[in-house]
Parts: C-alpha cells; structure tokens; sequence
C-alpha cells in the first residue's frame, strides 16, 4: 500500500508542476517579442508529455491501491537531487547559457540518478547538447540564451 500511496503523491506533484508551469507559457508572457514562429509549442508539447507523466503516476497508484498490488518503490532521495539540480540549472541558466549551463547539468543528473559508465556519460552529453541546440534554433526558432553552436563554429574558423 506504501507504494501505491507515494505513486498517487508522485503523479498528483508532477501533475501540480506541470500546472503551474504551464500558466507561464499562456498567451500574453511574451507580448511585443517578434518571433518567427510561436515557441510556446514546444514547451507546450513537453508540459504535456510531463502532464501525461504524471497522471500515469496518478492512475497506477489509484489502481494498484484499489487490486492491492505493489508498484516500483520511489527514491525520494534522487527525486530531491534532480529537483535541486533542475532549480541550480535554472538559475545559471540564464547568465551562462543554454550550452554551458546544460554540458554541466546533464552529465551530474545522471551521476545522481545513479549512472557510472564515463564514457556514455561523457557521449550522450556531447551529442545531445547539440542536438537539443539545433533542435531549439532550427525547427522551433528559439535562440537559446547564450553562446552557440554557430558562434563557436564561426570562433573557430576565423570568421567575425
């Protein structure tokens, strides 16, 4: 019953985060920005994932709860960290940059989750910072704050 008790709080508090980050993506956060195109819908679209998230959480503990099974135990201890690390990540988001800020989270989130192999640390780190970069700038025209890929390319060769 334990189990099914921390599923219910689990999905009911990612439920509750998804909510309250959603109100800062309604229309009217960003009037007098010119954008190419809207860039609400990708945080909308990943609000929306986490929402479903948790209410998976939400039902497989009210389930579980009512046929008396046991779900997956919840490290409330790595849950703590990767808030803690997410609020550190927001925070210096924004004066260091998309690309700094996330070559510095991703590869410490893991090793809290619990995560030891350097090596696939190290890749997945290097190949999806870039991606994500691309991601943001090229399909859903959002400049993420902060040196980028373009400069940096342009930094290395030479150009102004």
């Amino acid at each position: 019953m334990r189990e099914n008790s921390e599923s219910i709080i689990a999905g009911g508090a990612v439920l509750g985060i998804s909510a309250l980050l959603f109100t800062q993506v309604l229309p009217g956060q960003f009037e007098g920005v010119v954008l190419a195109r809207n860039p609400m819908t990708f945080p909308r679209f990943l609000l929306g994932l986490f929402a479903l998230g948790g209410a998976g959480l939400l039902v497989r503990g009210l389930i579980g709860a009512r046929k008396g099974t046991v779900g997956m135990p919840v490290s409330w201890f790595k849950v703590l960290a990767i808030l803690v690390l997410a609020g550190i990540y927001l925070a210096v988001f924004a004066p260091l940059g998309f690309i700094p800020a996330t070559l510095v989270f991703m590869p410490v989130a893991m090793l809290a989750l619990g995560y030891r192999n350097p090596l696939v640390i190290v890749l997945v780190t290097l190949v999806t910072v870039p991606l994500l970069w691309y991601l943001f700038t090229e399909a859903f025209s959002i400049r993420p704050p902060g040196i980028g890929i373009d400069d940096m390319l342009r930094q290395i060769g030479g150009g102004a």
